[in-house]
């Protein structure tokens, strides 16, 4: 799959185990042989640069008051902050930096517990996610991989700049989250504890977090 600018941003591979049935259906919904690339530049993602921190006061006051997770985008383009400086802008509030060590050891505590969790890892086109556990964890020089039979992560460890623990409030309670960023403040992956919308996340999920960066467990029952 492809963007408009002619960028590769998806790719779906037949395996030995596939439907040949399966794989000509998805073909023939997917294949265009008249398809043609914009000969204008397709910007990719808008850069977010105002970062004006006068406004930091007021945009920490609205994130308090966040009803669901989706709504933290709209909260970035209203203040047209980039995602990494909004998470500058709030730390030690909503937001708490974590080396990449701890990042990994949480990853291998949650496989030992047997929690599942969701995993984001995205581009401008296109989002994947994974729900379940994680089993097989690797290191091989740089590369954290996943090596589970229906998931695979490849994360290479020494791209990744910078590592937040992120708290944001939603109608169900605290939803918390571990993002990781390149040296360009690229969003590289999120990491959730397993939850559905109506239902309050783990409190291990939150409590497991948060044991992490070394902060107690937040006791108001009306966030956890």
């Amino acid at each position: 799959f492809f963007d408009l600018s002619g960028e590769a941003v998806h790719k779906i591979y037949n395996t030995e185990q596939s439907s040949e049935e399966g794989w000509e259906t998805l073909k023939i919904t997917f294949v265009d042989e008249n398809i043609r690339f914009s000969n204008e530049f397709v910007a990719r993602q808008r850069k977010m640069e105002s970062n004006d921190k006068n406004l930091i006061p007021k945009f920490i006051e609205d994130w308090s008051q966040l009803e669901d997770t989706h709504d933290f985008f709209t909260l970035l383009r209203k203040y047209d902050y980039s995602r990494e400086f909004s998470l500058q802008a709030t730390e030690g509030k909503f937001s708490y930096r974590i080396a990449t060590n701890d990042f990994l050891e949480l990853l291998h505590k949650v496989s030992k517990m047997d929690l599942e969790i969701m995993i984001f890892v995205g581009n401008p086109s296109i989002i994947q996610i994974h729900t379940g556990k994680i089993k097989n964890l690797q290191t091989m020089g740089p590369w954290f991989n996943v090596l589970d039979p229906i998931f695979n992560l490849h994360l290479r460890t020494d791209q990744i700049e910078t590592s937040y623990v992120v708290n944001k409030p939603t109608r169900d309670g605290i939803v918390t989250s571990i993002e990781l960023f390149d040296k360009d403040g690229t969003l590289i992956l999120q990491m959730f504890g397993k939850r559905k919308p109506g239902i309050p996340q783990s409190k291990i999920w939150f409590e497991l977090v948060h044991d992490v960066i070394g902060r107690e467990t937040i006791s108001n029952p009306s966030l956890i």
